[in-house]
């Protein structure tokens, strides 16, 4: 069982969790502006402390500096039929918190997306057809840089995949996560942010897919012990793709409803995780970068139908 907490523990943990997202805060300010006044309304409605805001946004980089952090997500890219996909694997209350969000901007940017409260950028794509996903990665070393959360969110406000990549060479690195960026004319890139530095993956394989490991740099991955599931996925999913007969969107959902790895499944049951109690796919979502529209569960798809939601133009 996970350990439960007293209350002198609870005060430090919360401690240390602000004097995180305080350096967070100054990060986010020297970047984004404009997020720091979204964060801070999001505080003010919420009537909390907007410390705790700012560290819901930074949590990927809190918890990666955890022991034994958890892992998640299997992440796809179909190139032919411009379908960007992945499981998000997460705590199982989160499947009640989770949200879809629409955003408008001034500039005539508009984004859906799948968030929880208080976070305001996660996976999803924007009207001008670019898509984002997001995977777990553990480093080591302390991380002070431009959260993964509003990476996400900041390459969804853009109008283009090259200007995404642009953008993505001139950020303040100090992050860690995985990201596919894709688009409706079949671009993708996947980047690996590894603290410090930036790990630009080849490109040249008509699907691509991603877990919660290290593929450039794998002198990152240092503690193999607590990737057993990473690496089954990846040897899973990487089977299914070889045996396509093409890119649809039912064999995407196939591959990442697929459970038959009975001790590590790339579609993952709700089981006690090592730092946090049942841990499973939250939901699955795969993203049709041409036709702008949003196919999700809300809960494991073994066990749940896909619902259809389009982004209005």
């Amino acid at each position: 069982m996970t350990k439960q907490l007293n209350n002198n523990e609870r005060i430090e943990n919360e401690r240390h969790i602000l004097e995180f997202a305080s350096k967070f805060m100054k990060t986010i300010a020297t970047e984004n502006k404009e997020f720091v006044e979204e964060i801070e309304g999001i505080a003010e409605g919420a009537d909390v402390d907007p410390l705790w805001i700012y560290a819901l946004n930074s949590r990927s980089e809190i918890m990666s500096n955890m022991e034994n952090g958890s892992t998640e997500c299997t992440a796809l890219y179909f190139k032919e039929s411009k379908l960007l996909g992945q499981n998000w694997d997460w705590a199982a209350d989160f499947e009640e918190l989770a949200v879809i969000m629409q955003i408008k901007l001034n500039n005539g940017v508009e984004i859906l997306q799948i968030t929880e409260p208080g976070i305001i950028g996660k996976i999803g794509f924007n009207n001008f057809g670019l898509g984002v996903s997001l995977n777990f990665l553990h480093v080591s070393e302390p991380l002070n840089g431009f959260p993964i959360h509003l990476i996400l969110r900041s390459i969804l406000e853009k109008e283009s995949f090259s200007q995404a990549i642009k953008w993505v060479n001139n950020l303040i690195v100090g992050c860690a996560g995985n990201i596919i960026i894709a688009d409706n004319n079949g671009n993708y890139q996947d980047i690996e942010f590894g603290g410090e530095k930036l790990y630009f993956l080849e490109v040249n394989k008509s699907v691509f897919m991603h877990t919660n490991h290290f593929l450039k740099n794998i002198t990152l991955n240092q503690q193999p012990e607590n990737m057993e599931s990473s690496f089954s996925r990846y040897e899973k999913a990487s089977s299914l793709i070889s045996n396509l007969t093409d890119q649809s969107l039912e064999n995407m959902k196939n591959i990442l409803s697929d459970e038959s790895d009975t001790e590590f499944p790339i579609c993952r049951k709700y089981i006690q995780g090592k730092t946090m109690e049942d841990v499973g796919t939250v939901c699955t979502i795969i993203m049709d970068l041409e036709k702008l529209e949003l196919n999700i569960t809300k809960g494991s798809p073994s066990n749940n139908n896909f619902s259809k939601i389009k982004l209005n133009k």
